[in-house]
């Protein structure tokens, strides 16, 4: 699915910084691999104590793991620049919560 550009420099500039921000997470080098932890996850939640032990196995082999956040109602902007390949599937506007390599998965 292609992004919309639009053709003003200005609102092309806005449009860069929006991805930028939304895409923005720490990256952490565990074992052979990487995890990213997107600045949307709330680290607060009573999970995520367990999916960073999950992240941490698989980052451990060599998997780059990216845990990603929950999103109720979200803007089709947000959910684009994190979910954007489930578009067009059977899982098209659900929340996974971690990304091993090119494969979601839920908690």
């Amino acid at each position: 699915m292609a992004a919309f550009i639009p053709d003003s420099e200005l609102c092309q500039a806005c449009y860069l910084v929006r991805v930028c921000e939304r895409n923005r997470s720490e990256t952490i080098t565990h074992g052979k691999g990487i995890i990213e932890i997107s600045h949307l996850v709330n680290r607060t939640d009573s999970d995520f104590e367990k999916l960073l032990s999950v992240a941490r196995h698989f980052a451990a082999g060599g998997a780059k793991v990216v845990l990603t956040p929950k999103m109720t109602r979200s803007a089709t902007f947000e959910y684009d620049c994190i979910y954007d390949s489930l578009r067009s599937t059977r899982y098209d506007g659900k929340c996974p919560d971690l990304k091993i390599g090119n494969y979601w998965y839920e908690h």
